[in-house]
Protein backbone atom coordinates (compact mmCIF):
# COMPACT_ATOMS: atom_id res chain seq x y z
CA UNK A 1 0.00 0.00 0.00
CA UNK A 2 1.52 3.08 -1.27
CA UNK A 3 2.30 5.74 1.48
CA UNK A 4 2.68 9.14 0.45
CA UNK A 5 3.64 10.11 3.47
CA UNK A 6 6.73 8.45 2.85
CA UNK A 7 7.16 9.86 -0.20
CA UNK A 8 9.64 12.58 -1.28
CA UNK A 9 10.68 12.71 -4.39
CA UNK A 10 8.50 11.69 -7.64
CA UNK A 11 9.64 11.28 -11.35
CA UNK A 12 7.00 11.18 -13.72
CA UNK A 13 7.38 9.46 -17.12
CA UNK A 14 5.55 11.87 -19.73
CA UNK A 15 4.96 14.28 -17.26
CA UNK A 16 3.64 17.06 -20.34
CA UNK A 17 0.41 15.40 -20.86
CA UNK A 18 -2.68 16.52 -20.04
CA UNK A 19 -3.33 14.43 -17.53
CA UNK A 20 0.14 13.87 -16.08
CA UNK A 21 1.12 17.47 -15.82
CA UNK A 22 -1.85 18.76 -13.74
CA UNK A 23 -0.83 15.90 -11.50
CA UNK A 24 2.80 17.30 -11.56
CA UNK A 25 1.60 20.47 -10.51
CA UNK A 26 -0.54 19.09 -7.45
CA UNK A 27 2.38 17.46 -6.21
CA UNK A 28 4.80 20.51 -6.35
CA UNK A 29 2.33 22.30 -4.67
CA UNK A 30 1.93 19.65 -2.16
CA UNK A 31 5.77 20.14 -1.93
CA UNK A 32 7.17 16.72 -3.09
CA UNK A 33 10.30 16.84 -5.34
CA UNK A 34 8.89 16.71 -8.69
CA UNK A 35 11.14 15.59 -11.65
CA UNK A 36 10.34 14.23 -15.31
CA UNK A 37 10.37 13.41 -19.03
CA UNK A 38 8.50 13.95 -21.97
CA UNK A 39 10.12 15.13 -25.34
CA UNK A 40 7.29 17.66 -26.28
CA UNK A 41 7.60 21.58 -25.00
CA UNK A 42 4.08 22.67 -24.32
CA UNK A 43 2.43 25.54 -22.04
CA UNK A 44 2.15 22.35 -19.33
CA UNK A 45 5.74 21.76 -19.30
CA UNK A 46 6.65 25.42 -19.35
CA UNK A 47 4.40 25.74 -16.35
CA UNK A 48 5.88 23.52 -14.27
CA UNK A 49 9.36 24.19 -15.06
CA UNK A 50 9.10 27.51 -13.63
CA UNK A 51 7.18 25.79 -10.78
CA UNK A 52 10.26 24.04 -9.66
CA UNK A 53 9.79 21.17 -11.79
CA UNK A 54 13.26 19.32 -13.51
CA UNK A 55 11.98 17.97 -16.31
CA UNK A 56 14.58 16.18 -19.41
CA UNK A 57 13.18 16.54 -23.01
CA UNK A 58 14.93 13.14 -23.34
CA UNK A 59 13.90 9.39 -21.46
CA UNK A 60 16.81 8.04 -20.32
CA UNK A 61 17.91 5.40 -17.52
CA UNK A 62 20.38 7.88 -16.18
CA UNK A 63 16.88 10.28 -15.20
CA UNK A 64 16.03 7.71 -13.19
CA UNK A 65 19.75 6.66 -12.03
CA UNK A 66 21.06 9.39 -11.10
CA UNK A 67 18.43 11.08 -8.74
CA UNK A 68 16.58 7.59 -7.67
CA UNK A 69 13.73 8.84 -7.15
CA UNK A 70 10.63 7.26 -4.20
CA UNK A 71 8.05 6.75 -6.64
CA UNK A 72 7.58 7.04 -10.61
CA UNK A 73 4.48 7.33 -12.09
CA UNK A 74 3.63 6.66 -15.46
CA UNK A 75 0.70 6.54 -18.17
CA UNK A 76 -0.98 4.06 -20.19
CA UNK A 77 1.08 4.78 -23.31
CA UNK A 78 4.55 4.27 -21.41
CA UNK A 79 5.44 0.73 -22.17
CA UNK A 80 7.79 -1.61 -20.74
CA UNK A 81 10.51 -1.54 -23.13
CA UNK A 82 10.84 2.64 -21.74
CA UNK A 83 14.44 3.06 -20.63
CA UNK A 84 13.37 5.05 -17.69
CA UNK A 85 10.77 2.41 -16.82
CA UNK A 86 13.12 -0.31 -17.18
CA UNK A 87 15.66 1.55 -14.97
CA UNK A 88 12.87 1.58 -12.39
CA UNK A 89 11.98 -1.70 -12.23
CA UNK A 90 15.83 -2.50 -12.21
CA UNK A 91 16.51 -0.42 -9.02
CA UNK A 92 13.18 -2.13 -7.90
CA UNK A 93 11.23 1.31 -6.99
CA UNK A 94 7.74 2.16 -6.80
CA UNK A 95 6.02 2.29 -10.09
CA UNK A 96 2.19 3.12 -10.32
CA UNK A 97 0.04 4.41 -13.14
CA UNK A 98 -0.88 8.02 -13.41
CA UNK A 99 -4.92 6.65 -12.10
CA UNK A 100 -3.46 4.86 -9.30
CA UNK A 101 -2.07 7.98 -8.32
CA UNK A 102 -4.65 10.35 -8.86
CA UNK A 103 -6.78 7.91 -6.55
CA UNK A 104 -3.79 8.58 -3.78
CA UNK A 105 -3.96 12.19 -3.88
CA UNK A 106 -7.54 12.35 -4.22
CA UNK A 107 -8.07 10.19 -0.83
CA UNK A 108 -5.66 13.21 0.72
CA UNK A 109 -8.95 15.60 0.89
CA UNK A 110 -11.71 16.05 2.92
CA UNK A 111 -14.17 16.36 0.42
CA UNK A 112 -16.63 16.65 -1.21
CA UNK A 113 -14.29 15.17 -3.68
CA UNK A 114 -16.06 14.74 -6.79
CA UNK A 115 -15.59 12.93 -10.52
CA UNK A 116 -16.93 13.62 -13.69
CA UNK A 117 -17.32 10.68 -16.14
CA UNK A 118 -19.09 9.64 -19.53
CA UNK A 119 -18.16 9.47 -22.95
CA UNK A 120 -18.97 13.11 -23.94
CA UNK A 121 -18.74 16.35 -21.86
CA UNK A 122 -16.84 15.37 -18.98
CA UNK A 123 -13.76 18.07 -20.00
CA UNK A 124 -16.24 20.81 -20.22
CA UNK A 125 -18.60 19.55 -16.93
CA UNK A 126 -15.46 19.38 -15.28
CA UNK A 127 -14.30 23.02 -15.93
CA UNK A 128 -18.16 24.57 -15.28
CA UNK A 129 -18.07 22.77 -11.47
CA UNK A 130 -14.45 24.24 -11.09
CA UNK A 131 -15.50 27.76 -12.02
CA UNK A 132 -18.54 27.52 -9.70
CA UNK A 133 -16.79 26.48 -7.12
CA UNK A 134 -14.12 28.79 -7.65
CA UNK A 135 -16.23 31.55 -8.07
CA UNK A 136 -18.07 30.29 -4.30
CA UNK A 137 -14.85 30.89 -2.86
CA UNK A 138 -14.93 26.51 -2.04
CA UNK A 139 -10.75 27.25 -3.11
CA UNK A 140 -11.11 23.92 -4.86
CA UNK A 141 -8.15 21.46 -6.19
CA UNK A 142 -9.35 20.77 -9.60
CA UNK A 143 -8.33 18.38 -12.26
CA UNK A 144 -9.16 18.92 -15.83
CA UNK A 145 -8.48 16.97 -19.15
CA UNK A 146 -8.22 20.34 -20.82
CA UNK A 147 -6.81 24.17 -20.69
CA UNK A 148 -8.73 26.47 -19.35
CA UNK A 149 -8.07 30.27 -19.22
CA UNK A 150 -10.35 31.26 -16.55
CA UNK A 151 -8.28 28.84 -14.35
CA UNK A 152 -4.37 29.17 -15.43
CA UNK A 153 -4.39 25.80 -16.99
CA UNK A 154 -5.76 22.36 -16.78
CA UNK A 155 -5.10 22.17 -12.98
CA UNK A 156 -6.24 24.59 -10.22
CA UNK A 157 -4.64 24.50 -7.20
CA UNK A 158 -6.45 25.62 -3.73
CA UNK A 159 -6.26 25.46 -0.36
CA UNK A 160 -10.18 24.09 0.44
CA UNK A 161 -11.07 20.76 1.37
CA UNK A 162 -13.12 20.09 -2.19
CA UNK A 163 -11.42 18.32 -4.90
CA UNK A 164 -12.58 17.78 -8.71
CA UNK A 165 -11.65 15.61 -11.41
CA UNK A 166 -12.66 14.41 -14.39
CA UNK A 167 -12.60 10.44 -14.24
CA UNK A 168 -11.61 8.78 -17.83
CA UNK A 169 -12.90 5.70 -18.62
CA UNK A 170 -10.02 4.86 -20.94
CA UNK A 171 -8.17 1.67 -19.91
CA UNK A 172 -10.03 1.57 -16.41
CA UNK A 173 -8.37 4.24 -14.69
CA UNK A 174 -11.38 5.61 -13.33
CA UNK A 175 -11.37 2.40 -10.84
CA UNK A 176 -8.51 3.82 -8.89
CA UNK A 177 -11.16 6.32 -7.63
CA UNK A 178 -13.73 6.71 -4.67
CA UNK A 179 -15.93 10.20 -5.34
CA UNK A 180 -18.43 11.75 -2.66
CA UNK A 181 -20.16 12.74 -5.37
CA UNK A 182 -20.46 11.17 -8.68
CA UNK A 183 -21.35 12.72 -12.35
CA UNK A 184 -22.16 10.79 -15.25
CA UNK A 185 -22.65 12.33 -18.71
CA UNK A 186 -23.77 9.57 -20.49
CA UNK A 187 -22.30 5.93 -21.80
CA UNK A 188 -21.76 5.32 -25.25
CA UNK A 189 -19.36 3.00 -27.01
CA UNK A 190 -15.71 3.70 -27.50
CA UNK A 191 -12.44 2.51 -26.09
CA UNK A 192 -12.99 -1.21 -27.80
CA UNK A 193 -8.93 -1.30 -28.54
CA UNK A 194 -9.18 -1.91 -24.48
CA UNK A 195 -12.17 -3.21 -23.35
CA UNK A 196 -13.26 -5.29 -26.71
CA UNK A 197 -16.86 -5.89 -25.89
CA UNK A 198 -19.34 -3.23 -25.46
CA UNK A 199 -20.71 -5.35 -22.25
CA UNK A 200 -17.39 -4.70 -20.53
CA UNK A 201 -17.28 -1.49 -21.34
CA UNK A 202 -20.64 -1.11 -19.52
CA UNK A 203 -19.26 -3.12 -16.39
CA UNK A 204 -16.35 -0.91 -16.19
CA UNK A 205 -18.59 1.86 -15.48
CA UNK A 206 -21.39 0.28 -13.41
CA UNK A 207 -18.03 -1.01 -11.33
CA UNK A 208 -16.99 3.11 -11.18
CA UNK A 209 -20.31 4.16 -10.35
CA UNK A 210 -20.89 1.60 -7.33
CA UNK A 211 -17.60 3.18 -5.79
CA UNK A 212 -19.47 6.61 -4.76
CA UNK A 213 -19.46 7.04 -1.31
CA UNK A 214 -22.81 5.20 -0.42
CA UNK A 215 -23.84 8.29 1.85
CA UNK A 216 -23.08 10.38 -1.30
CA UNK A 217 -24.74 11.27 -4.76
CA UNK A 218 -25.18 10.09 -8.11
CA UNK A 219 -25.95 12.51 -10.83
CA UNK A 220 -26.75 11.28 -14.05
CA UNK A 221 -28.20 12.42 -17.46
CA UNK A 222 -32.13 11.00 -17.43
CA UNK A 223 -31.77 11.60 -21.93
CA UNK A 224 -28.94 9.50 -22.51
CA UNK A 225 -30.08 5.61 -22.42
CA UNK A 226 -26.82 4.53 -21.43
CA UNK A 227 -26.91 6.06 -18.37
CA UNK A 228 -30.61 5.35 -17.55
CA UNK A 229 -29.60 1.69 -18.31
CA UNK A 230 -26.57 1.80 -15.86
CA UNK A 231 -28.64 3.63 -13.17
CA UNK A 232 -31.48 0.26 -13.06
CA UNK A 233 -28.46 -2.01 -12.92
CA UNK A 234 -27.03 0.16 -10.19
CA UNK A 235 -30.79 -0.11 -7.89
CA UNK A 236 -30.24 -4.00 -8.88
CA UNK A 237 -26.69 -3.61 -6.57
CA UNK A 238 -29.15 -1.33 -3.89
CA UNK A 239 -26.54 0.99 -3.74
CA UNK A 240 -27.53 3.23 -1.10
CA UNK A 241 -26.09 6.83 -3.13
CA UNK A 242 -28.69 9.82 -3.45
CA UNK A 243 -29.69 9.87 -7.23
CA UNK A 244 -29.85 13.03 -8.59
CA UNK A 245 -31.27 13.05 -12.65
CA UNK A 246 -31.13 15.88 -15.06
CA UNK A 247 -31.90 16.31 -18.61
CA UNK A 248 -33.59 18.77 -21.22
CA UNK A 249 -36.99 17.23 -20.28
CA UNK A 250 -38.92 17.97 -17.19
CA UNK A 251 -40.13 15.25 -14.25
CA UNK A 252 -41.85 15.38 -11.25
CA UNK A 253 -38.93 14.22 -9.28
CA UNK A 254 -38.13 16.80 -6.87
CA UNK A 255 -34.43 15.41 -7.52
CA UNK A 256 -34.41 15.77 -11.46
CA UNK A 257 -33.09 19.27 -12.90
CA UNK A 258 -34.03 20.14 -16.22
CA UNK A 259 -33.69 23.75 -18.64
CA UNK A 260 -37.07 25.62 -19.42
CA UNK A 261 -37.79 28.33 -21.97
CA UNK A 262 -34.09 27.92 -23.99
CA UNK A 263 -33.81 30.86 -26.27
CA UNK A 264 -30.78 31.18 -28.36
CA UNK A 265 -28.76 34.22 -29.80
CA UNK A 266 -25.41 34.73 -31.08
CA UNK A 267 -24.02 31.33 -29.38
CA UNK A 268 -25.33 31.92 -26.38
CA UNK A 269 -28.23 30.24 -24.17
CA UNK A 270 -31.24 31.43 -21.94
CA UNK A 271 -32.79 29.08 -19.31
CA UNK A 272 -34.67 29.17 -16.69
CA UNK A 273 -32.89 26.36 -14.41
CA UNK A 274 -35.82 23.94 -12.86
CA UNK A 275 -36.01 21.67 -10.11
CA UNK A 276 -39.02 18.95 -10.87
CA UNK A 277 -42.12 20.84 -10.25
CA UNK A 278 -41.12 23.61 -8.55
CA UNK A 279 -40.78 27.29 -9.50
CA UNK A 280 -37.32 27.59 -11.67
CA UNK A 281 -35.05 28.14 -9.55
CA UNK A 282 -33.34 31.35 -11.31
CA UNK A 283 -32.13 32.56 -14.96
CA UNK A 284 -28.86 31.40 -16.44
CA UNK A 285 -26.92 32.71 -19.14
CA UNK A 286 -24.78 30.23 -20.58
CA UNK A 287 -21.73 31.84 -23.06
CA UNK A 288 -20.79 28.24 -25.10
CA UNK A 289 -23.17 27.43 -27.57
CA UNK A 290 -25.25 23.90 -28.18
CA UNK A 291 -27.85 22.04 -26.43
CA UNK A 292 -25.08 19.47 -25.44
CA UNK A 293 -23.51 22.35 -23.21
CA UNK A 294 -26.77 23.35 -21.72
CA UNK A 295 -26.98 19.76 -20.37
CA UNK A 296 -23.55 20.29 -18.97
CA UNK A 297 -24.16 23.23 -17.40
CA UNK A 298 -27.73 21.15 -15.78
CA UNK A 299 -25.07 18.65 -14.53
CA UNK A 300 -22.56 21.35 -13.02
CA UNK A 301 -25.47 22.76 -11.16
CA UNK A 302 -26.43 19.49 -9.67
CA UNK A 303 -23.28 18.90 -8.45
CA UNK A 304 -22.93 22.55 -7.32
CA UNK A 305 -26.09 22.34 -5.32
CA UNK A 306 -24.87 18.68 -3.78
CA UNK A 307 -21.17 20.43 -3.06
CA UNK A 308 -23.17 23.12 -0.57
CA UNK A 309 -22.98 25.94 -3.72
CA UNK A 310 -26.17 28.40 -3.29
CA UNK A 311 -28.28 29.68 -6.22
CA UNK A 312 -26.75 32.92 -6.16
CA UNK A 313 -23.39 30.74 -7.01
CA UNK A 314 -24.75 28.81 -9.85
CA UNK A 315 -25.43 32.54 -11.55
CA UNK A 316 -23.04 33.89 -11.09
CA UNK A 317 -20.55 30.96 -11.65
CA UNK A 318 -22.23 29.84 -15.32
CA UNK A 319 -22.34 33.59 -16.42
CA UNK A 320 -18.78 33.40 -15.52
CA UNK A 321 -17.79 30.63 -17.15
CA UNK A 322 -16.18 31.23 -20.59
CA UNK A 323 -15.38 27.93 -22.41
CA UNK A 324 -12.55 25.34 -22.65
CA UNK A 325 -9.33 24.98 -25.42
CA UNK A 326 -10.43 23.25 -28.07
CA UNK A 327 -14.18 23.14 -27.20
CA UNK A 328 -15.79 24.73 -29.78
CA UNK A 329 -13.24 27.34 -29.44
CA UNK A 330 -13.64 30.33 -32.06
CA UNK A 331 -9.77 30.76 -33.01
CA UNK A 332 -11.01 34.16 -34.47
CA UNK A 333 -12.15 35.62 -38.00
CA UNK A 334 -10.29 36.87 -40.56
CA UNK A 335 -11.91 38.45 -44.22
CA UNK A 336 -15.47 37.19 -42.97
CA UNK A 337 -13.60 33.63 -42.54
CA UNK A 338 -14.43 32.05 -39.14
CA UNK A 339 -12.25 29.59 -37.82
CA UNK A 340 -13.66 27.32 -34.93
CA UNK A 341 -11.13 24.23 -33.44
CA UNK A 342 -12.99 21.52 -31.28
CA UNK A 343 -11.79 18.08 -29.73
CA UNK A 344 -14.60 15.42 -31.16
CA UNK A 345 -13.36 12.82 -31.82
CA UNK A 346 -16.41 10.42 -32.27
CA UNK A 347 -19.41 10.55 -34.37
CA UNK A 348 -21.82 11.22 -31.74
CA UNK A 349 -19.70 14.42 -30.84
CA UNK A 350 -19.12 15.76 -34.27
CA UNK A 351 -23.19 15.76 -34.69
CA UNK A 352 -23.50 18.06 -31.80
CA UNK A 353 -20.82 19.91 -32.62
CA UNK A 354 -22.32 20.86 -36.10
CA UNK A 355 -25.70 20.98 -34.35
CA UNK A 356 -24.18 23.61 -32.29
CA UNK A 357 -22.62 25.24 -35.33
CA UNK A 358 -26.31 25.72 -37.63
CA UNK A 359 -27.50 27.38 -34.59
CA UNK A 360 -25.35 29.60 -33.93
CA UNK A 361 -24.56 30.25 -37.87
CA UNK A 362 -27.51 29.28 -39.96
CA UNK A 363 -27.26 30.47 -42.90
CA UNK A 364 -23.25 30.22 -43.44
CA UNK A 365 -21.20 27.49 -45.20
CA UNK A 366 -19.79 25.42 -42.69
CA UNK A 367 -16.68 23.14 -43.67
CA UNK A 368 -15.41 20.43 -41.59
CA UNK A 369 -11.05 19.66 -41.75
CA UNK A 370 -11.31 16.69 -40.09
CA UNK A 371 -8.83 14.14 -38.40
CA UNK A 372 -9.51 10.94 -37.17
CA UNK A 373 -8.01 9.68 -34.05
CA UNK A 374 -6.70 6.01 -33.63
CA UNK A 375 -6.91 3.40 -36.06
CA UNK A 376 -9.23 1.38 -33.66
CA UNK A 377 -11.55 4.29 -33.35
CA UNK A 378 -11.78 4.61 -36.87
CA UNK A 379 -11.98 0.62 -37.60
CA UNK A 380 -14.96 0.95 -35.08
CA UNK A 381 -16.88 4.01 -36.20
CA UNK A 382 -15.89 3.69 -40.17
CA UNK A 383 -19.64 3.98 -41.17
CA UNK A 384 -20.67 6.59 -38.15
CA UNK A 385 -17.91 9.09 -38.78
CA UNK A 386 -18.97 8.69 -42.41
CA UNK A 387 -22.98 9.54 -41.60
CA UNK A 388 -21.42 12.54 -38.86
CA UNK A 389 -19.34 13.74 -41.85
CA UNK A 390 -22.04 13.75 -44.79
CA UNK A 391 -24.31 16.55 -43.06
CA UNK A 392 -21.58 19.39 -43.26
CA UNK A 393 -21.25 21.84 -46.51
CA UNK A 394 -18.06 20.92 -47.42
CA UNK A 395 -15.73 18.35 -45.88
CA UNK A 396 -11.57 18.02 -45.90
CA UNK A 397 -10.30 14.50 -44.68
CA UNK A 398 -6.68 14.39 -43.42
CA UNK A 399 -4.93 11.10 -42.50
CA UNK A 400 -5.54 9.59 -38.97
CA UNK A 401 -3.87 10.27 -36.04
CA UNK A 402 -1.90 7.41 -34.52
CA UNK A 403 -1.39 8.20 -31.31
CA UNK A 404 0.02 5.23 -29.41
CA UNK A 405 -1.24 3.14 -32.19
CA UNK A 406 0.32 1.53 -35.28
CA UNK A 407 -1.60 0.92 -38.35
CA UNK A 408 -4.26 -1.94 -38.59
CA UNK A 409 -4.55 -3.88 -42.08
CA UNK A 410 -7.86 -2.31 -44.42
CA UNK A 411 -8.43 0.87 -41.95
CA UNK A 412 -7.78 3.58 -44.61
CA UNK A 413 -8.59 6.80 -45.33
CA UNK A 414 -9.74 5.80 -48.91
CA UNK A 415 -12.29 3.41 -47.39
CA UNK A 416 -13.76 6.51 -45.16
CA UNK A 417 -13.63 8.70 -48.05
CA UNK A 418 -15.36 6.17 -50.13
CA UNK A 419 -18.18 5.95 -47.68
CA UNK A 420 -18.87 9.55 -46.88
CA UNK A 421 -18.68 10.33 -50.97
CA UNK A 422 -21.55 7.52 -50.94
CA UNK A 423 -24.03 9.87 -48.43
CA UNK A 424 -22.75 13.37 -50.31
CA UNK A 425 -21.91 13.38 -53.93
CA UNK A 426 -22.96 16.95 -54.43
CA UNK A 427 -20.70 18.26 -52.06
CA UNK A 428 -16.84 18.98 -51.83
CA UNK A 429 -15.12 16.02 -50.48
CA UNK A 430 -10.97 16.51 -50.68
CA UNK A 431 -8.68 14.14 -49.18
CA UNK A 432 -5.00 15.56 -47.76
CA UNK A 433 -2.81 13.22 -46.59
CA UNK A 434 -0.38 16.18 -45.24
CA UNK A 435 -2.39 18.28 -43.00
CA UNK A 436 0.56 20.94 -43.32
CA UNK A 437 -1.00 21.67 -47.16
CA UNK A 438 -5.05 21.79 -46.22
CA UNK A 439 -4.59 25.99 -45.41
CA UNK A 440 -2.81 26.53 -48.56
CA UNK A 441 -5.24 24.35 -49.76
CA UNK A 442 -8.31 25.85 -48.52
CA UNK A 443 -7.48 29.69 -49.08
CA UNK A 444 -8.56 30.12 -52.25
CA UNK A 445 -11.90 28.22 -51.76
CA UNK A 446 -13.14 30.35 -48.95
CA UNK A 447 -15.72 33.07 -49.14
CA UNK A 448 -16.34 35.74 -46.72
CA UNK A 449 -19.35 33.90 -44.27
CA UNK A 450 -17.67 30.49 -44.68
CA UNK A 451 -16.69 28.95 -41.25
CA UNK A 452 -13.93 26.52 -41.39
CA UNK A 453 -13.96 24.07 -38.09
CA UNK A 454 -10.65 21.43 -37.49
CA UNK A 455 -12.05 18.87 -35.45
CA UNK A 456 -10.55 16.39 -34.03
CA UNK A 457 -8.47 15.10 -30.64
CA UNK A 458 -4.91 14.72 -32.28
CA UNK A 459 -2.99 18.09 -33.96
CA UNK A 460 -5.46 19.33 -36.90
CA UNK A 461 -6.04 22.52 -34.65
CA UNK A 462 -2.65 23.32 -36.05
CA UNK A 463 -4.46 23.74 -39.52
CA UNK A 464 -6.45 26.59 -37.84
CA UNK A 465 -4.07 28.46 -36.25
CA UNK A 466 -2.46 28.67 -39.91
CA UNK A 467 -5.34 29.01 -42.07
CA UNK A 468 -5.64 32.14 -39.66
CA UNK A 469 -2.12 33.62 -39.89
CA UNK A 470 -2.45 33.03 -43.64
CA UNK A 471 -5.50 34.72 -44.60
CA UNK A 472 -4.05 37.62 -42.09
CA UNK A 473 -0.92 38.35 -44.09
CA UNK A 474 -2.94 38.69 -47.43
Amino acid sequence: MLNLSEIHHIHFIGIGGIGMSGLARIAVEKGFRVTGSDPNDNPAVRRLIALGADIHTRQTAANIEQTIPDLVVITAAIHEDNPELQAARHMALPVVSRAEFLGHIMDLYPGPRIAVTGAHGKTTTTAMIATLLKEAGKDPTALVGGEISSLGGNALIGGGNVFLTEACEAYGSFLSLHPDITVLTNLDVDHLDYYITEENLFNSFLQFVSQTNPNGSLIWCADDPGASRLVERLEEKHHTAKRISYGMHPSSSSNHYHARGISWSEGTARFQLCRGDADPLCDVKLSVPGEHNVLNALASSAAAMEAGLTIPDIVKGLGKYGGTARRFEIIGEVKGVTIVDDYAHHPREITATLKAARRMWPNRRIIIVFQPHLYSRTRDFMQEFAESLADFDAIILTDIYPAREKPIPGVTMEEMMRRVSNLTKTKMLLFLEDKRHIAEELKPILHEGDVVMTVGAGDIDEVGVSLYRMLGEE
